[in-house]
């Protein structure tokens, strides 16, 4: 018997806790532990649905601002492997981790300048 990663979220998208079982609907249950006023306000997701539950339509990379940098080290010049985009605002909205690593991911030259942006 396989199991699998599944994310706890409220009706919000919010994440709550990270349970490995066999499927979805026991993921649920341990979690709720059988009080019904939880059952319809909780959903267990696999870490791909949660990822597309954040994901921002339309992104246009012109509106991230307040883009935090972390994990600079200049010993690590030019290639700043650890560095990392801890935190930023999406049209003034604060981002989750889960945007910033997909942004990240989907652009990693924009990434690389803001590092360096970061340095001066």
């Amino acid at each position: 018997m396989e199991l699998n990663r599944f994310i706890i979220i409220d009706m919000n998208g919010a994440r709550h806790a990270t349970i490995s079982t066999v499927d979805a609907m026991e993921a649920k249950e341990i979690y709720i532990n059988g009080d019904d006023m939880f059952r319809d306000a909780i959903w267990a997701v696999t870490p791909e649905q949660f990822e597309l539950l954040h994901t921002i339509p339309n992104f246009d990379i012109n509106l991230v601002e307040n883009v935090e940098i972390e994990g600079v080290d200049m010993a690590d010049y030019p290639d700043f492997c650890d560095a990392f985009i801890s935190g930023a605002d999406y049209d003034g909205v604060e981002m989750t981790e889960a945007q910033v690593i997909q942004m990240e991911e989907d652009y990693p030259d924009w990434r690389y300048e803001q590092i360096e942006n970061s340095l001066y």
